[in-house]
Order: C-alpha cells, then structure tokens, then sequence
C-alpha cells in the first residue's frame, strides 16, 4: 500500500467491500408490514388494547379477542367494534397481534425482561410502528408496562392514551366510550359514576357497596 501525507495509506478499490445491492438489503432487513392494509386507514381508527390473564380454557385455536376474557374485552364484545375502528391486541406472548387471529391458550406475563425482549427486536417495534402509522385517530389501553412498549416503538407517532390511574372501571368506561363515539353514537356524560357506562357501573356495585370491582391481572 501507498503511504500518504498524512501517515495513512491509500487503501486500492478493489480492496474497499461494494455496497450490497437493494435485493441482498431486503434479504438483510425483513420488511415490515402493517397488521392492517395501509391503503384502507384513512377515515379509519385504532384501538390497541393489552392482552389480559383471564383467558378461555378451551383447547385449540380460537379469534383472539374471544379468548381474551378479562374486563376491557367483555367491554368490548358488548360495545361491539364499529365499521370504522380496527382493534389489535399487544400479547406478552406474540407481541401485537389482530383482534381476530386465532390464538391457543397460554400463560405470560409482561415482564421487565419481555420489554427489553420486544424493544430489542426490530421486527417487533417495526410491526407497532407500521401498524399504527396512517389512522386518523389511535387509542391506546393497557398498564405501564404494555404502554412502555408501544411507546419504544410508536416514537413521534401521534396516539392517545387510556389513562390507568384509577382502576380498570374508568379503562372499561373510556374504551366502550370510544367505541360508541366511533360508531357515531353520543358521548357518555361525564364525572362520577353517572359518567360511567352501564357494564362500568355494574362493576363498581359489590357487596361493599360503590367503589369495589373484581380485581384482575394482565398477561
């Protein structure tokens, strides 16, 4: 090799690696796709929901969203989902997924390190991140630790956020409102139990009186 000026060497073409050409880069880098046609979100919504450990025991395959028998998914069955509004659930187990793929039944729970696991994995963050660029609107439910994900992956995308500080009523009560305002009902009232849906008031009626709900987990 030739030394330069400057105590470097001149390193020949030939020796320099060519630049993989645009077919080997997309052997190199999965691409990404959306859960959801991309061309048809416009006009449209996303609700993105937790997956929940009270789960249907029986056996085989069945529509995610029917396995799924915690609190925000019997809000959900009973609202319905609306013509305009797409659903995907974030599994601990399968990362996000659509409300209606088929699904067994599992047991996992959303860990530090099943954060770190999905936040690591580029095709995961990629599957959120296309999957919620192009709505007109995202709506997002779950605790801290599902949201910490979608959040690695969303980055500067717009979405909003379901708050949980107050227990899973208030997170049952806003995503029936949703629903019903997505498929162009009228807003629910707001402020105390009044504000409440009907499935949301019926929770908070225990023995104990106003202010008891069945406990749940996520998983």
């Amino acid at each position: 090799l030739e030394r330069t000026n400057k105590g470097g060497f001149n390193i020949p073409e030939s020796v320099v690696p060519p630049l993989p050409s645009e077919k080997i880069i997309k052997k190199m880098v999965p691409q990404q796709t959306s859960l959801f046609p991309t061309e048809a979100k416009k006009g449209r919504q996303l609700l993105v929901v937790a997956c929940g450990d009270k789960k249907c025991p029986d056996v085989g395959n069945m529509k995610a969203l029917d396995r799924y028998l915690g609190p925000i998914f019997q809000s959900i069955r009973k609202a319905g989902v609306p013509e305009n509004v797409d659903v995907a659930i974030l599994s601990a187990k399968h990362g996000l997924i659509r409300a209606d793929a088929p699904i067994e039944k599992y047991d996992q729970m959303m860990t530090k390190e099943r954060i770190t696991d999905f936040t690591n994995n580029p095709e995961e963050m990629g599957k959120i991140f296309n999957t919620m660029q192009g709505y007109d609107n995202v709506v997002v439910q779950g605790g801290d630790k599902y949201k910490a994900v979608i959040k690695a992956a969303a980055g500067d995308l717009p979405y909003k956020e379901i708050p949980g500080g107050r227990g899973i009523g208030d997170q049952r009560s806003s995503v029936a409102k949703f629903l019903t305002e997505a498929a162009g009902g009228k807003p629910m009232a707001k402020g105390g139990i009044a504000g409440l849906s009907d499935i949301a008031r019926d929770m908070f009626k225990g023995p104990k009186g106003i202010g008891t709900y069945e406990s749940f987990m996520v998983g």
